[in-house]
């Protein structure tokens, strides 16, 4: 069954399924996406979509796009480790300790060049025995010199430091200021779940599709906005354009996952911070990297639970995949 611009019973500005609707095997959408066909339920009821160029002056975007086919940031053959980017991680407290290697874990499997984890002195020995490739230092309430950038949050740890380079705020360290004073910081990303943003920002915590969509709108600034959830969304650096991720599926919604993702999307902060962002690369675009192959590994590993350990090596197979060496 073919449908035009969208099944009959969808209203094309949500994303929910209002009630009752056609279930298409392809849908010819006229101008542009509509916001339908990019957010799942709606999405599903779509079939395959082909859009259909119009000739029409000022025609609207929908301002909401699949992202697809991310593009790594790459290095030369002869890079050496600090070009690949210094990261920064205070990560890491009493019975959540684990939080800090799995983020620095997501961190190196991304490819950082150099990490560094700042923990608590009690926690050094234990986290240092996890993580061999990191440098585990006791945290002394600085950031050391040389680094490009700075995750902090996961595993309990709500002490952010004075620091000006890009910062990935993410877990318990989401708590400490009103969103509206980060959104405002350039270099700034940002990663709560439904109820993190909630507490960031005010209201109920948006888990609908459609309230997902209109709180990262309505939520404005340079800083980066990724609303971690089924589709994660990815929003901000005064782009009006909200990303839909497509990759990923329930096996994620798992103790350790969030923290994963949080080392990925830190380890190409710093590399943004050390080489693109003076080349006019753009940190949304890395976020938005980070995000979609957090989903590829797990689709890699197949449908059902998984354990958070094991995106590792399903990371590090999608990323030899995609770069021709699999």
């Amino acid at each position: 069954m073919l449908a035009l611009d969208q099944p009959s019973g969808l209203d094309p500005s949500l994303g929910d399924l209002p009630g009752p609707c056609i279930q298409a095997d392809r849908t010819a959408c006229f101008g542009h996406r509509k916001i339908c066909h990019g957010l799942r339920p709606a999405r599903e009821a779509c079939g395959a979509i082909t859009v259909v160029p119009l000739p029409l002056p000022g025609c609207p975007e929908a301002g909401l796009a699949l992202l697809e086919d991310p593009r790594l940031p790459g290095l030369p053959w002869d890079a050496h480790k600090r070009r690949a980017g210094h990261l920064a991680i205070r990560a890491g407290s009493l019975g959540m300790s684990g939080a800090a290697v799995l983020a620095a874990e997501g961190a190196l499997r991304m490819g950082a060049g150099l990490v560094t984890l700042l923990v608590d002195p009690a926690l050094r020995a234990e986290i240092a025995a996890q993580v061999p490739e990191a440098l585990v230092c006791p945290w002394e309430g600085r950031v050391p010199e040389g680094v490009d950038a700075l995750l902090v949050g996961p595993g309990g740890v709500t002490d952010v430091p004075d620091w000006l380079g890009p910062l990935v705020l993410d877990a318990s360290a989401l708590g400490l200021w009103e969103g509206p004073r980060w959104l405002e910081r350039p270099g700034t990303v940002l990663t709560p779940h439904a109820g993190e943003w909630a507490r960031l920002f005010g209201g109920e915590p948006p888990r609908e599709p459609s309230s997902r969509l209109a709180a990262v709108r309505q939520a404005s600034g340079p800083a980066i906005r990724v609303l971690k959830g089924a589709q994660t969304l990815v929003a901000g650096g005064n782009d009006p354009q909200v990303w839909v991720n497509p990759t990923g599926h329930s096996g994620l919604a798992t103790g350790g996952s969030g923290d994963f993702l949080a080392g990925m999307v830190g380890a190409l902060a710093a590399r943004w911070g050390r080489e693109d962002g003076r080349n006019g690369g753009v940190l949304r675009s890395h976020v938005a990297a980070a995000v979609w192959f957090h989903g590829a590994a797990a689709d890699h590993l197949g449908a059902g639970p998984l354990r958070v350990r094991d995106l590792g090596p399903a990371l590090s197979a999608v990323l030899r995949q995609r770069s021709g060496h699999a």
